[in-house]
C-alpha cells in the first residue's frame, strides 16, 4: 500500500483528495496550515511548509511514496494585492518540494491551473503557448516550471474543479447551492467558459496517472466545457431549485481586481488517450455532486472543523 502525503489537506481539493485516496486503499497523511481542523480519518499535522526545514521534516516523518501538492494561494484578487506571498506559495514552494522529491525518488504531483492561458480562443492542449493574465496565473505557471526544472519525473496537472468543502464556501457549486437553497437571486457569468471536474473524480483520475507512473504535463479537466451561468443552471435543476433565480451576467461588469481569462476550454485528449477511457460529462458530474449531498458528505466534511 502506497503512502501519500497531501499538502494543503484541509482545502477543497486536498480534503477530497485525501478521502478519495483513502477509500481506494492508500495510506494518507496530510499537512495543513489550519490549526482548527481535526477529527479527520487520516493523520493530519499543522505546519507552514514555507518555513525552512519544514518540507524535509514532513518527508522524514511521513516517508511517503507520493506527494500531492495542493497548497496554493487561490484567491485571485488577493494575489494581485500580495504578489510576494503568491510567489512564495505558488512558485517557490513547489520548486522546493520538487528538489526534495527528486533526491528521494518520491513521486510528486503538482496541482496547477487552467488559468495559465489568456482565454482568447479556448481549445487549449498541453503544447499551446501560455499567457497568464494575472498574478495568480503567473505564479502558478512559475510553479509548473520550477517543478519540472527540479524533478523531471514529476506529474503536473492543470485542473479546474468543484465540490463540497469543510467550510461549505470554497467552490462555485457551493456558492450557487448556498444562494439557491435559501431562495436568494444570484448571477452567473455567461461569458466565462471552463471545464470543471468534481473534486473526488479529479482525485481518482490523477491517482490513475500516478499508478501508470506518468510524468510531465496533463490537462485533467472535463471534456465538456460550459459557461458559469449554464453550470449554475445545471446545478439548480439537479437540486430542484428555482433556476430563474440565476441571471446571466458579464464578468466585465463584476468589478474584479484581477483580469480573468474568458475562455478556458482545455482539451484532455492526452489524458483520455493515456487512460484509454471516457470521462463523465457535466450533467453526470453534477448528479454525483448531488448524490454526495444526499449521502451526507457535506456534513461529514463540516464535522472536521473544530470551531
Amino acid at each position: 500500500m502506497k503512502k501519500i502525503l497531501i499538502t494543503g489537506a484541509s482545502g477543497l481539493l486536498g480534503i477530497n483528495f485525501a478521502l478519495t485516496a483513502q477509500s481506494l486503499g492508500y495510506e494518507i497523511a496530510g499537512v495543513t496550515l489550519e490549526s482548527d481542523i481535526g477529527r479527520t480519518p487520516f493523520e493530519l499535522s499543522c505546519m507552514d511548509l514555507t518555513l525552512p526545514g519544514s518540507i524535509q521534516k514532513q518527508i522524514e516523518d511521513q516517508k511517503p511514496q507520493v506527494i500531492i501538492n495542493c497548497v496554493a494561494l487561490t484567491n485571485v484578487d488577493q494575489c494581485e494585492k500580495s504578489p510576494e506571498a503568491a510567489e512564495r506559495v505558488n512558485a517557490a514552494l513547489p520548486g522546493e518540494l520538487a528538489y526534495e522529491t527528486a533526491r528521494r525518488n518520491i513521486k510528486l504531483v503538482q496541482i496547477s491551473t487552467d488559468a495559465v492561458f489568456n482565454g482568447k480562443c479556448g481549445g487549449y492542449v498541453e503544447e499551446d503557448p501560455v499567457s497568464p493574465t494575472n498574478v495568480y496565473a503567473a505564479t502558478k505557471l512559475a510553479g509548473e516550471k520550477a517543478v519540472m526544472a527540479e524533478d523531471s519525473e514529476a506529474l503536473v496537472c492543470r485542473v479546474v474543479f468543484y465540490g463540497w468543502s469543510i467550510s461549505g464556501t470554497r467552490s462555485l457549486a457551493e456558492w450557487f447551492f448556498n444562494k439557491l437553497s435559501t431562495g436568494e437571486a444570484t448571477r452567473g457569468f455567461s461569458d466565462v467558459i471552463f471545464s470543471p471536474l468534481l473534486a473526488t473524480d479529479l482525485a481518482a483520475i490523477i491517482l490513475k496517472l500516478v499508478e501508470h507512473d506518468e510524468s510531465g504535463l496533463f490537462h485533467v479537466v472535463n471534456p465538456q466545457s460550459i459557461s458559469k451561468y449554464d453550470f449554475g443552471q445545471i446545478l439548480a435543476r439537479q437540486f430542484g431549485f428555482d433556476h430563474s433565480l440565476i441571471s446571466p451576467a458579464s464578468i466585465m461588469d463584476a468589478g474584479l481586481i484581477a483580469t480573468r481569462s474568458p475562455n478556458l476550454n482545455l482539451k484532455p485528449d492526452k489524458l483520455l488517450s493515456t487512460l484509454g477511457e471516457d470521462l463523465p460529462d457535466q450533467k453526470t458530474e453534477m448528479s454525483r455532486f448531488h448524490q454526495q449531498y444526499v449521502d451526507g458528505y457535506p456534513s461529514l466534511l463540516k464535522s472536521f472543523n473544530m470551531k
